[in-house]
């Protein structure tokens, strides 16, 4: 039997100028997804974030609560 090996195109080089939609950003998951790009992709083109209405909190609100957050560095 013989096994068809693919090759991958690293991560970086993927995301390089493609504009990425993230939808469940401000969650727990999709904080770490948007981390992560921001840390390993630097020529990402652009990410959206689709954000809905809390109860309570607006979208603006919520997108600044993200953007307020500190990364903890070991």
């Amino acid at each position: 039997m013989q096994f068809f090996v693919q090759s991958y195109q690293p991560i970086q080089e993927f995301f390089s100028g493609k504009t990425v939609g993230i939808t469940g950003g401000t969650g727990f998951v999709g904080q770490a997804l948007i981390e992560k790009l921001l840390r390993t992709c630097p020529d990402v083109k652009k990410i959206i974030l689709l954000i809905r209405k809390k109860t309570g909190i607006s979208p603006d609100d919520r997108i600044k609560q993200l953007t307020s957050l500190q990364v903890k560095q070991s």
